[in-house]
């Protein structure tokens, strides 16, 4: 069964703050696929600027909170697969 990951909700602007200290090594690949077979590159990229088939509910796009372009570019710097 997949999860969620840290990179994935970081990309997906959900905030969770676990310890990073208790992190292991499957929450540090930035290409690990979460439970829909997405990455967190792939989460990121569709909320900065995914076409009409991948908007998101009218409540979350009015957050105003999105990630931008940096977690992106922190993904790619940090060995996201393009």
């Amino acid at each position: 069964l997949r999860e969620w990951t840290l990179q994935h909700r970081k990309a997906a602007d959900i905030t969770l703050t676990p310890p990073q200290a208790d992190l292991d090594a499957d929450c540090l690949d930035v290409n690990v696929k979460g439970p829909d077979g997405f990455t967190p590159l792939m989460l990121a990229s569709l909320r900065n600027g995914g076409g009409p088939d991948c908007s998101l509910p009218e409540e979350e796009e009015e957050s105003g909170d999105e990630p931008g372009p940096s977690v992106i570019s922190d993904l790619i710097t940090q060995g996201a697969n393009l």
